[in-house]
């Protein structure tokens, strides 16, 4: 009992003491509760943005920091994403991109182009993103099928294509003073052929009336490639069949390149044409890869009024969609925040003309009719490297339709037979680059018309150099390949 009595005790002291440290409801409201805790949950602290590094070509703008400060900002408001804009010069890029790759270095979008973009793609190095494309749709759904199959490796999608002038056209520009003097009717104007009496009136007319000599169509060793646009792995954009042929046995081509040798020896073509680096600023007539509304930019930039008018159909081929390419490394920790960015990049006019002009009232103004004016030439980054064009505002005085226009164009291409193809190389690496190596030699000389001798004597010499590579064995390889695409 008197233990029962002592535990009693103990328990009635305990629980007093208990009731004398507890609060009353009115000193709960009134006092602070203890460090600032005021017994609700804490905030969830604000989620940081993601900031992707993406690599481009081209010089560096002396402006760079300053104008990504401005992107981040919208981006960071739009999205929750940055940027981390960095560069490789254009003299470099090929060797410090390479570098880049190999080396595992840290980055998450990258520009890439042609067969750069082939070799490291089945290489592993770029994300597989066809999954990942259904998290940005509005992405996915404004680049057209044609352009996705040219970036489709064996079923995956290896990076974003630039929506642009991404069908090729051939277009001849005239002097449009040239074009009223000698009254050249532009609309009969469709192959290098038409030319020809054009060019020869020019130059007897102008050697006449200046007692100079006159070039009507000065080249650079770049020459004249228009006749060229329809072959892609050797088979023509055409031909459904997909029959692997050399291009340069090719009746048609080999008439081209006799045009333009004729051209050389008579004086329509400047002598130097096939070691020349830079063309004049100033040019009677000049052939390019081009889109409609060109002519007037170009204008602008030359000082003298052009014309122009296309001389070949306008094709999507998988090497002209390949021309610019944004990829994502296959390590990259922040490839769906990449993807979002490129989303942005392709589909926010704010965005775009950033990336495309620089600072909004530095470097660029609105004009407030959907064109913009370029206040400096201090933002140099390349604009067909980043994304579509389309979401991009032209500059004055281009019309403010004038990506619309190409926009038109490009709806209206024909497709190569083999888009979307891409040659295995593992099999044919050293032959074709030995190929390659005496194509890239004599190509100076086939597209400008410089050589001494006649055109068949010339590309006899040429094309046994190529046998000797190993063009036969690059031939029979892609045919087997070519029938595998095509389901033969």
């Amino acid at each position: 009992m008197k233990k029962l009595l002592s535990l009693l005790v103990a328990l009635l002291l305990i629980v007093g003491a208990m009731a004398g440290c507890a609060k009353t409801p009115a000193e709960t409201d009134a006092s602070p509760a203890p460090d600032g805790d005021t017994g609700e949950p804490a905030p969830a602290a604000p989620q940081e943005d993601t900031t992707v590094i993406w690599y481009q070509i081209g010089t560096q703008p002396a402006n760079l920091d300053e104008a990504v400060e401005k992107m981040n900002e919208y981006t960071s408001e739009k999205i929750g994403v940055k940027v981390d804009l960095r560069f490789y010069d254009w003299g470099a890029w090929e060797t410090a991109t390479a570098n880049m790759l190999n080396t595992g270095e840290e980055y998450d979008i990258t520009f890439m182009h042609t067969r750069f973009f082939v070799g490291n793609a089945q290489q592993g190095k770029f994300l597989d993103i066809k999954d990942l494309l259904d998290s940005t749709p509005d992405l996915q759904s404004f680049i057209p099928d044609a352009l996705w199959k040219a970036v489709t490796i064996k079923g995956g999608v290896y990076g974003v294509p630039t929506y642009k002038d991404s069908a090729m056209t051939q277009y001849v520009f005239f002097d449009k003073a040239m074009v009223d003097k000698y009254d050249i009717d532009m609309d009969a104007i469709h192959s290098l052929t038409d030319l020809d009496p054009i060019l020869r009136q020019i130059k007897e007319g102008e050697e006449a009336e200046t007692g100079s000599t006159v070039y009507p169509l000065p080249l650079t060793k770049d020459g004249i490639r228009s006749f060229m646009m329809y072959y892609d792995n050797y088979v023509k954009y055409d031909d459904t069949t997909g029959t692997v042929t050399n291009t340069y046995e090719r009746p048609e081509v080999i008439e081209n390149l006799k045009l333009l040798h004729q051209w050389w020896e008579d004086g329509i073509i400047n002598p130097d044409a096939s070691p020349l680096g830079d063309a004049p600023k100033y040019r009677i007539c000049f052939v390019a890869q081009a889109f409609a509304g060109a002519d007037v930019q170009l204008a602008a930039d030359r000082g003298y009024d052009l014309v122009m008018t296309p001389i070949s159909e306008t094709m999507y081929s998988t090497e002209s969609i390949q021309g610019s390419i944004n990829c994502i490394s296959a390590n990259s920790k922040n490839a769906e925040a990449a993807l979002k960015y490129l989303e942005l990049v392709n589909t926010d006019n704010t965005l775009r003309d950033m990336l495309a002009y620089g600072v909004p009232d530095v470097d660029f103004e609105a004009n407030g009719d959907g064109t913009i004016t370029r206040l400096t030439d201090t933002w140099t980054a390349p604009a067909y490297s980043q994304g579509t064009f389309f979401a991009m505002s032209p500059v004055a005085p281009n019309t403010p339709d004038q990506w619309t226009m190409v926009q038109a164009q490009n709806d209206n291409a024909v497709s190569h037979v083999l888009l979307g193809f891409t040659l295995d190389d593992t099999n044919i690496s050293t032959p074709l680059v030995n190929v390659n190596s005496v194509i890239e030699k004599y190509l100076p000389e086939m597209v400008t018309g410089a050589y001494q001798g006649t055109t068949d004597e010339f590309m006899q010499k040429v094309n046994d150099e190529l046998y000797e590579a190993g063009l036969q064995e690059v031939l029979d390889e892609t045919q087997t390949q070519v029938n595998d695409f095509l389901g033969k």
